[in-house]
């Protein structure tokens, strides 16, 4: 999107007039988004790796898990489609990576 968005044969190439690039959020401020024990603090940045826009979806008044439900796990939410997002953006073939793993053959005949 980026490409057929800003690209050159683009009607807007040569109009973005700036960028900012995020750091992930430092550790010790991650309570400020979300004031909940250093457990589930922790959790929380080993699972957002701080980045802004995820901790941003977070709700502050649900626990961890909670949260890892309804941000994570439920397909179509914002968290959920960045997966997919990212393996388009950095893959050729997205779907190579994708697809979920079959029944393990150990060289037994059924």
């Amino acid at each position: 999107m980026k490409s057929d968005v800003l690209g050159y044969q683009s009607p807007l190439y040569g109009r973005r007039t700036g960028q900012w690039k995020m750091n992930p959020l430092s550790f010790q401020y991650l309570h400020e988004f979300l004031p909940w024990d250093i457990t589930d603090q922790v959790r929380a940045n080993a699972a957002l790796g701080g980045i802004p826009a995820y901790l941003h979806k977070f709700n502050r008044r649900l626990n961890f898990w909670k949260n890892i439900s309804e941000n994570i796990l439920e397909k179509g939410t914002y968290v959920y489609s960045e997966a997919e997002i990212l393996l388009n953006y950095e893959f050729r073939e997205p779907a190579n990576y994708m697809v979920l793993p079959g029944p393990m053959h150990q060289g037994k005949e059924a």
